[in-house]
């Protein structure tokens, strides 16, 4: 398995989160690999044409068949199903971008970009090629140049808030938000909805649980008792719900079979 996280150019530090590429090789019956949602959306520029994308509590599954394609309005938990490999490269926004570049994208679940941004399709070329991770960043920092992105007011406020809830690592509450930005729980919640396209409530969950995770990665031996009270949860049904609609498993699955993802969010 190979991880390279190359880092956007520092003059996108406020539109883009990260880059990273992945490729994986596996032999045998089919690798299910769940995905961690970070309210964050992704460009994805997906080297196989045969792997699958499963979603929801009924585990419905479509075909991955875009060069180029992001998820957006698919039913929580995620699952990536692929037999021999696996090879993408992400751009991945901030969550105060999402609406930005994804508002007008139509449809749900797994959505082809071909059409909406085919200068992508150059980074695909590389990748099939075997070409340099570190040229696939410099063609994604020029694809997200070229868009010219400017912060609205609405944008700056919600990084605002992110970077707040973030600060915290998930542990706040929508009231402690309230107060420190002095502004009701409705404005903020409709402003963030409209930005993010996930409530204010998801987005803490979500960081709460990434932050864990992190946490877990570092403390092999910290119990998951411990953080399940250390991260406020007083119920254990309630934290096991909250990390499955994240992570799309239960803790124990996470941390006993899946290392390749806690690596990735060390």
């Amino acid at each position: 398995m190979e991880i390279q996280t190359p880092e956007p150019h520092s003059a996108l530090k406020d539109i883009i989160k990260e880059y990273y590429y992945i490729q994986m090789d596996w032999n045998g019956e089919a690798k299910h690999l769940p995905i961690v949602d970070d309210c964050c959306n992704d460009f994805v520029v997906f080297k196989e044409a045969d792997a699958l994308f499963t979603y929801g509590e009924e585990q419905t599954t479509v075909p991955i068949s875009s060069k180029v394609f992001t998820v957006l309005n698919a039913t929580l938990p995620y699952q990536l199903s692929f037999k021999e490999s696996l090879t993408f490269f992400t751009i991945k926004c901030h969550p105060w971008m999402n609406r930005y570049f994804f508002s007008e994208v139509n449809g749900s679940v797994v959505l082809n970009l071909e059409t909406y941004h085919p200068e992508l399709l150059s980074i695909h070329s590389k990748m099939l090629h075997n070409g340099a991770v570190e040229d696939m960043a410099k063609m994604a920092d020029d694809f997200v140049r070229d868009k010219n992105v400017e912060l609205t007011n609405a944008m700056v406020f919600v990084k605002s808030v992110c970077e707040y809830i973030t600060e915290k690592k998930g542990r706040v509450k929508v009231s402690e938000i309230s107060e420190h930005f002095g502004k009701s729980r409705q404005y903020i919640n409709k402003v963030f909805t409209a930005e993010v396209m996930y409530s204010l409530k998801v987005f803490i969950v979500s960081v709460r649980i990434i932050n864990l995770i992190k946490h877990k990665a570092k403390h092999k031996s910290a119990a998951l008792t411990s953080l399940c009270y250390e991260y406020g949860y007083f119920d254990q049904a309630h934290f096991i719900n909250d990390f499955k609609r994240v992570a799309g498993v239960t803790p124990t699955q996470y941390f006993n079979s899946l290392p390749e993802f806690i690596l990735r969010h060390n």
